[in-house]
């Protein structure tokens, strides 16, 4: 009876032992499942939360719509453009010198990998003159610097464009009216020198800048 006894208490000790043996495994592979399955999961939230920011930081600069103060101008900037200066009301008073009445809007904008200032910009008028006639206020008289004249449409507005070159600059114009606002849009394509700064071609923000003229709102 004692051997008996013996005999069955052994395997009663290798019964549990198996037991905790099989309990144990069963744990580190349930461990080992579950820290498989889980990283992938941290890894796509944090691909998702880093989209989110990248997205978010380009629609600050891409497609920038530009108002006037009373909201009767607006243009939009595409992408790769930036709204550099947007002057004061004080500002504004001067912004043409001999014009009859101060602009509602006076921005000036560059391509974001342009680092000088006023190539480019716009103006907006409330006046009830021709496009043509309110070109001289900031362009001068018609002389030999005036090139390629013509009037057009954009966006269904009266407008004038005129190339300005002399020994300094190349510049392209365009002057659009609409509803007794002229707004006054300028692209400095080349810098020859002078008085204008050091020399420059500016000719390959061409397109990005007939982007923003072929925006242009006036109510």
């Amino acid at each position: 009876m004692d051997m008996n006894n013996k005999k069955q208490a052994g395997f009663g000790v290798v019964i549990v032992i198996v037991a905790i043996l099989v309990v144990a495994g069963l744990g580190y592979v349930g461990y080992r499942l579950y820290e498989h399955f889980s990283k992938p999961a941290a890894t796509s939230n944090t691909t998702s939360s880093q989209a989110n920011k990248q997205t978010s930081s380009q629609s600050v600069i891409e497609g920038e719509t530009v108002s006037s103060d009373d909201n009767r101008v607006s243009f939009t900037l595409p992408n790769g453009w930036k709204l550099v200066n947007k002057f004061s009301s004080d500002a504004r008073k001067t912004c043409v010198l001999g014009a009859p009445d101060q602009c509602t809007l006076y921005d000036t904008f560059a391509p974001t990998d342009f680092t000088s200032n006023g190539q480019w910009f716009a103006i907006a008028y409330q006046t009830t003159l021709a496009p043509k006639d309110w070109a001289e206020y900031p362009l001068g008289s018609p002389t030999n610097d005036w090139r390629d004249q013509s009037s057009a449409k954009i966006n269904g507005y009266d407008a004038f464009y005129v190339v300005v070159e002399n020994n300094s600059v190349r510049d392209l114009n365009y002057f659009i009216e609409h509803n007794g606002y002229i707004v006054y849009m300028r692209f400095r394509e080349v810098v020859k020198g002078g008085n204008a700064g050091a020399p420059q071609d500016l000719s390959r923000y061409a397109d990005g800048f007939n982007q923003i003229v072929n925006s242009i709102k006036i109510q």
